[in-house]
């Protein structure tokens, strides 16, 4: 066993009470380790768990009654989770394990081969493979300066919650963000004191966004910001909320202090609506616009 996961805190997302005590009984049979073993029965249960702490190790089983593994897999990759990710399924089928690693599991394993040499070989090459990808990861799917997901890869994700949304009858809303009279700092102060406008800007929307929440750097001073089941009044009280938390923003450069504020423009797509999500964009950011030409600092909603 790999020292560092000698002592691994592991999350275990399984329905079958059965089979989460064969998991557990093999983990026990491992060499040298002593992993402390959460379980989870549920999607819903999992993605609170993964929202409140981080693990060191994640199984995560295919089924899990409405719901799949794949998209706990997807919430981990939302909220950048970097553990090794091992997808287990008792289903013969080469394509859940090929949809697993594609969605970004380390791993996959066979129920069918649940013991512990398995488990320790999947967590200990899931660990190696990690590494090795970990610098990889992150200059592939954040944004250099902010370190919010950069525009690629936010629309990749953005795009699963917009057909989960669908599936599950869920409503969803996009924040527009936009840093108001940007130019004039930059011209003003220097691009170095911009861009610590811009770091700022990020890690408030980060503060004042939920956990379920992802975040974006749109481009230039632009955030964008996808709320998962949440409609356009729920999002118009947190878009009200980032506007207002920015008030307080002061950015330091050197001896200078920059005050900045944000307008913000809110769009949905209802339960009910088949929306496709560069109309939910092109909503959000006529909404913005509107903002922009209506005095900054403040908040609109699309019609």
């Amino acid at each position: 066993m790999i020292p560092d996961l000698a002592n691994a805190h592991v999350l275990l997302v399984e329905d079958n009470d059965d089979d989460a005590l064969l998991f557990s009984y093999c983990c026990r049979q491992i060499n040298n380790s002593h992993w402390r073993i959460d379980h989870s029965r549920t999607y819903d249960e999992a993605r609170s768990m993964i929202e409140s702490k981080s693990y060191d190790l994640y199984f995560i089983d295919y089924r899990l009654g409405p719901h799949t593994g794949i998209e706990v897999i997807h919430e981990l990759q939302k909220l950048g989770r970097s553990a090794p990710i091992i997808l287990m399924t008792g289903i013969e089928d080469e394509r859940i394990g090929d949809e697993g690693l594609v969605a970004g599991a380390t791993e996959v394993l066979s129920k069918q081969d649940l013991n512990s040499a398995a488990i320790a070989r999947t967590a200990r090459h899931g660990a190696i493979r990690r590494r090795a990808e970990g610098a990889l990861r992150v200059r592939a799917n954040e944004d250099g300066m902010t370190h919010t997901f950069n525009r690629a890869h936010f629309l990749a994700l953005a795009e699963i919650e917009m057909a989960r949304s669908q599936r599950f009858g869920h409503s969803l809303a996009m924040l527009m963000i936009d840093i108001d009279h940007f130019k004039h700092i930059n011209d003003s102060q220097g691009h170095a004191a911009g861009d610590r406008v811009i770091q700022a800007v990020a890690d408030r929307c980060r503060q004042t966004l939920r956990a379920s929440d992802l975040l974006g750097r749109y481009g230039g001073d632009e955030f964008i910001a996808l709320l998962p089941q949440t409609d356009l009044a729920g999002a118009g009280v947190l878009a009200e909320r980032v506007r207002s938390d920015m008030r307080h923003l002061r950015a330091t450069w050197g001896t200078l202090t920059t005050l900045a504020t944000v307008s913000v423009g809110v769009a949905c797509a209802k339960a009910t609506d088949l929306a496709r999500l560069p109309d939910l964009i092109e909503a959000a950011d006529e909404a913005l616009y509107r903002a922009k030409h209506q005095g900054r600092d403040r908040v609109e909603l699309a019609s």
